[in-house]
């Protein structure tokens, strides 16, 4: 839960200051953290799913299934550039609208209340 692989709108994002997060927020109320780090290495990225012998003889485009990315060790799952968030903090009833990280790399959020939010 909160990591959320349906598709919601995301109202804003953030890089912070170090350039290694980034925040999105948006309509489901909850703010994710990702680790960016190493995000050119990540089985979205067709030549590095490739080299790990992902969609291999189906042309440079194929990108793994979620069955094959499902069946791959837990430190390839849950690793800087992961799919799924590092962070995930929910709001009861506040759509995220707005997202800044500060110079300090502090995280500021504006969201607005919804009476139809989750």
């Amino acid at each position: 839960g909160g990591g959320g692989t349906s598709a919601v709108a995301v109202q804003s994002m953030s890089y912070s200051a170090c350039g290694t997060a980034l925040a999105t927020g948006g309509d489901d109320c909850t703010v994710r953290i990702w680790d960016v780090r190493g995000a050119a290495n990540h089985m979205s990225n067709p030549d590095y799913a490739k080299s790990h012998g992902y969609g291999e003889g189906s042309g440079p485009t194929s990108l793994p299934s979620d069955s094959q990315l499902d069946r791959r060790p837990i430190g390839e799952r849950f690793r800087i550039g992961a799919r799924e968030p590092v962070n995930c903090f929910r709001t009861r009833r506040s759509v995220i609208m707005d997202l800044r990280y500060t110079k300090r790399n502090l995280l500021l959020s504006v969201g607005k209340y919804s009476a139809s939010a989750m």
